[in-house]
């Protein structure tokens, strides 16, 4: 993985019965989005 972000989120999606079917960590980057936004 790249260099560690202060700001780093865990993201749980799940299914109907909501059981945890995917778990993805996210961190904040200084790039840019569409729009200009980070």
């Amino acid at each position: 993985m790249g260099e560690m972000s202060p700001a780093r989120y865990e993201l749980v999606f799940s299914d109907d019965t909501g059981s945890p079917q995917d778990v993805v960590i996210v961190g904040r980057t200084s790039s840019k989005g569409p729009g200009g936004h980070p």
